[in-house]
């Protein structure tokens, strides 16, 4: 693992075809670093998300 990047969980579709995991790091950099150090047979998309709590304050805030 890159310093600064946390794996949280996995999880893989039911055709054992995707692989999506749950990673956590403060900087885009850091992420990008990773899948630099992982690059192999696969593709990776790196999708920025939020938690419920903080969907439903920023929804407020609009």
């Amino acid at each position: 693992m890159s310093e600064g990047v946390h794996y949280i969980n996995s999880w893989t579709d039911e055709d054992l075809t995707t692989c999506y995991q749950v990673m956590e790091s403060d900087s885009d950099e850091k992420m990008q670093k990773w899948v630099n150090m992982n690059k192999g047979p696969v593709d990776y998309e790196i999708i920025k998300v939020i938690t419920s709590a903080q969907a439903k304050e920023k929804a407020l805030r609009s």
